[in-house]
């Protein structure tokens, strides 16, 4: 049996932290625009928790998803350069 490399879990963290992260940009980018083109049209549109959430701490939700990803991503390549190094006997 071939001794194969174990499985790299920072990356498979690392998707969905991803994932979040776009998804949050992608809000954070959209719905207040979408908010106020309809504030302008003279639709009256709920206030969510979520929404009223996002406008005032979106850029904080961003803010620590970027430092996951980016403390993910560095776990993930020093796991990926230590399972190839030569181990010495």
């Amino acid at each position: 049996m071939a001794d194969s490399p174990r499985r790299n879990w920072f990356f498979t963290l690392l998707i969905p932290a991803s994932g979040a992260f776009a998804v949050t940009a992608i809000a954070l980018a959209i719905i207040p625009v979408l908010e106020d083109r309809a504030a302008l049209a003279g639709d009256t549109t709920p206030t969510t928790g979520l929404r009223a959430s996002l406008r005032e701490n979106g850029w904080y939700w961003l803010l620590i998803e970027t430092g996951v990803v980016i403390a993910l991503s560095i776990a993930a390549m020093t796991w990926d350069w230590l399972q190839k190094e030569p181990r010495t006997k």
